[in-house]
């Protein structure tokens, strides 16, 4: 049953009070023991009222009923709450003693009152108030049950209350629902009470209203953006998730929100996907129920919104991941003819089941038929468990690509479907530039412009979403979580008043409501099946598609801004922040894929609405992301070098750049001196890198004075984003002793040539001399030799 929080209880009580309760609940309370021994009504079990004398065990005092009652009674209207014309209401009683003490016998008084609800609000204040505020009114005193004592900490055996048609005297009221209620007490004391209620409904003309359910398929939290063929093992299995979510939704009027995820990684594996996961997905795609996608492994649209993410798109490719499968296996997808193949019944969990519920209401066998697939507003005809037949392993015969491995036949494309009461002021337009035209909204996140209940359709903004409702899916996920007969009977009595209430208050006009499941309710919800039996019943509710839903007449709305919690956004901002670094850096590339896709497939399964109950875990893997992030935004860089002496007036600088990367990377080179010694000539110089290799650039530059200059050097995209971070040179700029050296140089360079021609100038004039002076002495006549005296005496 739903209940609310403590702190709301007193407004509520207090709002029901004020607001009064249909009929004769304004009436005085007649119950107790002496009026219903004055009743002379009896129990099924044959027992007249409790005396008034009876007293309490020792210690039991008001105080019991304390703010947080540990005593609590439960009330199930058998028939789920519904009673025809000429019919008495049956109904079961247990009590819970919360306390650390024994309760003694006590006795139940049961009230019905017989006016009918006129609004919602009207049905859900009663429904509100507090179960430990005893001083109200309940309606018209019915019979009173005993109550055999009660051990502390235990519950009573269920005491089955029966109301004869001329003790409920309906016939001629007005259909609809009405308060059925009952109280707790041991002698004069109450101790608790609890708000329940029928629905008359004696054939009366109206318009149904329209019902659209959806629920998501989807696995826990993962952390590569594909499943392990391990994992899908077990998820596939007789008692696997997976399993447990399609038998109980096939054939049955639900939409089915579809992960992809799940779909990709069946695909991928190929030959060695695990022959139930194999069958689990054949099941799947010959459904008929409509289907659409959620987000890549469910991801958390509004958390990723507010966490600084302007759109959640799929992911990038699976490249790597395909290569890596035919890497492990060369025959992955490779066609083996009736080589390999399994039945759906050669493994345990393979058959079509019946839909996994005790109601044994069946799934179809599902012929992919567009028709049925379309409509899908009622449970197929055939119920009947489908014979084994053979299935073809792999899932694909061909080498995949990312379309084939995301590919479904969705009947509705383009809906998001955030947490819900999620959604803040600026996510619609996040999810929408995500490439959604639908977005799921819980009603707590919507102001309706009407002062009734409107079609689930609405417009927000200019967005078309579709609204669920907060009660009735509430109610469905408490029918859907019931532990036993009598929880469930209680919920859906309150369900089945919720939405005659909805009926009664406008019987001509036809209204098409939507309700959902939440993402956890294969675990717990092994009561869907019934639940969808039960409201099946139920004249006055139709079930419908989704599409009808989308499709009916839409109202504007606006959005109640609210917000996934500050943990949940703190968590995913630095995953967020990580991958925009990482798209950035990638910019540069002219393969951006080959670094962005392997991590958008993991921020994707981390951003998973999974992850949400294991904080710690997903701190420590979106930590391993940014480190990873950390390290590739760096393999494209410039390298390092040692001090550059300048010694001229103008050089070109040498610069390396590398690139670690698997794919070519394009930069453009920008170098900032520090001061005013060296002026760059040329900046912003364009340098394509091939993969995994260097690339050396020389940067032109002219020196003004000498003296130290630090160069900043920095990369960045051809989009202006900064590549890496930026890495600085020293420069020793000595241009005047390329002067002086040059001078030196010349000098030496003219001394050399000038004592080079000297020397053969006077080697030539030498040469002439001695040739002209050996002429002279062959023209003179020879004489005799002059005596050492004749020479001596010779002026």
């Amino acid at each position: 049953m739903r209940t609310v929080p403590a702190l709301a209880v007193a407004a509520l009580a207090a709002l029901a009070l004020t607001l009064g309760l249909p009929g004769s609940l304004a009436s005085a309370d007649t119950g107790g023991p002496s009026a219903a021994a004055g009743s002379g009504t009896t129990t099924s079990a044959g027992t007249t009222s409790p005396s008034a004398t009876a007293t309490p065990t020792a210690g039991v005092t008001t105080a019991a009923a304390s703010s947080a009652n540990p005593i609590t009674v439960d009330l199930s209207p058998a028939n789920d709450g519904v009673v025809k014309t000429d019919q008495g209401v049956t109904a079961t009683v247990t009590v819970h003693n919360g306390t650390s003490k024994d309760l003694g016998v006590g006795y139940v008084n049961v009230f019905l009152d017989r006016a009918t609800f006129a609004s919602r609000s009207a049905l859900e204040a009663w429904f509100d108030r507090s179960d430990d505020v005893m001083t109200d009114t309940l309606g018209v005193f019915m019979t009173s049950v005993n109550v055999p004592a009660i051990k502390a900490g235990a519950t009573s055996a269920a005491i089955k209350v029966t109301l004869p048609a001329d003790t409920v005297a309906l016939n001629g009221s007005d259909w609809g629902a009405k308060a059925f209620g009952a109280r707790y007490s041991i002698g004069d004391t109450p101790l608790s009470e609890v708000h329940s209620s029928v629905v008359y409904y004696p054939n009366d003309s109206f318009e149904a209203t329209n019902l659209a359910i959806a629920v998501p398929i989807t696995v826990p939290e993962s952390t590569s953006g594909l499943i392990s063929s391990d994992a899908l093992a077990s998820y596939t299995s007789s008692n696997g998730i997976l399993t447990q979510e399609l038998d109980a939704v096939r054939g049955k009027p639900v939409a089915i929100g579809i992960d992809p995820m799940i779909l990709a990684s069946i695909r991928i594996l190929g030959n060695d996907a695990p022959p139930s996961a194999v069958v689990w997905l054949k099941r799947l795609e010959t459904a008929p129920n409509q289907t659409f996608g959620l987000a890549y492994a469910d991801a958390d649209l509004s958390a990723l919104s507010q966490a600084g993410a302007d759109q959640v798109t799929g992911p990038i490719d699976f490249a790597s991941e395909i290569a890596a499968q035919q890497k492990k296996d060369p025959d992955a997808y490779k066609t083996t003819g009736t080589g390999q193949g399994a039945t759906s019944g050669g493994t345990s969990g393979n058959t079509d089941t019946t839909g996994g519920n005790s109601s044994g209401n069946g799934s179809g066998t599902g012929a992919g038929d567009k028709n049925a697939r379309s409509s899908a507003t009622s449970s197929p005809t055939d119920t009947s468990t489908p014979s084994p037949t053979q299935t073809t392993i792999p899932p694909t015969t061909t080498t995949p690509t990312t379309r084939s491995l995301l590919a479904f036949g969705y009947t509705m494309k383009g809906v998001a479907w955030p947490v819900d009461d999620t959604v803040a002021s600026g996510d619609l337009g996040v999810i929408t530039k995500s490439g959604n035209a639908t977005t799921i909204l819980s009603s707590s996140n919507v102001k309706m412009s009407g002062s009734t209940t409107e079609n689930a359709a609405a417009t927000v903004s200019g967005e078309h979403v579709l609204v669920s409702d907060d009660t009735l899916s509430g109610l469905l996920r408490d029918a859907s979580t019931a532990g036993d007969d009598t929880e469930f009977s209680s919920d859906m009595a309150q369900l089945s008043s919720e939405l005659a209430t909805l009926t009664h208050e406008r019987p001509s006009d036809s209204r098409t409501l939507f309700a959902t499941l939440g993402r956890n309710w294969a675990t717990t919800g092994t009561r869907f099946g019934d639940a969808l039996t039960a409201l099946s019943k139920l004249t006055w509710v139709k079930t419908v598609s989704l599409q009808a839903a989308a499709s009916a007449e839409s109202s504007s709305a606006s959005l109640v801004s609210r917000s996934a919690s500050d943990s949940r956004v703190d968590a995913l901002t630095p995953l967020v922040k990580a991958e925009q670094q990482l798209d950035q850096f990638a910019t540069a590339l002219a393969t951006p894929a080959t670094v962005t896709a392997k991590t958008r497939l993991r921020a994707l399964a981390l951003s998973s609405t999974a992850w949400a109950d294991n904080p710690s875990g997903l701190a420590s893997e979106i930590g391993q992301v940014g480190s990873q992030v950390a390290t590739t935004i760096t393999q494209v860089k410039v390298v390092e070098g040692s001090t550059i002496n300048i010694l001229g007036d103008r050089t070109s600088l040498p610069i390396v750049v590398q690139n670690d990367t698997d794919s070519a990377a394009t930069v453009l080179l920008r170098v900032v001196p520090s001061n005013y010694y060296l002026s760059v000539e040329k900046n912003d110089l364009s340098v394509t890198i091939q993969p995994n290799s260097q690339q050396r650039v020389t940067v032109p530059v002219q020196s003004v004075a000498n003296g130290k200059v630090t160069l900043t050097l920095s990369l960045t995209s051809n989009q202006g984003v900064a590549i890496s971070t930026p890495s600085q040179v020293s420069i020793n700029v000595q241009a005047g002793w390329e002067t002086a050296i040059t001078l030196i140089f010349g000098i030496a360079v003219v001394l050399l040539f000038g004592g080079g021609i000297y020397r053969s100038i006077r080697r030539r004039r030498r040469a002439a001399a001695e040739a002209t002076q050996g002429a002279g002495a062959a023209d003179t006549p020879t004489t005799p030799a002059a005596s050492a005296d004749e020479t001596a005496r010779r002026p």
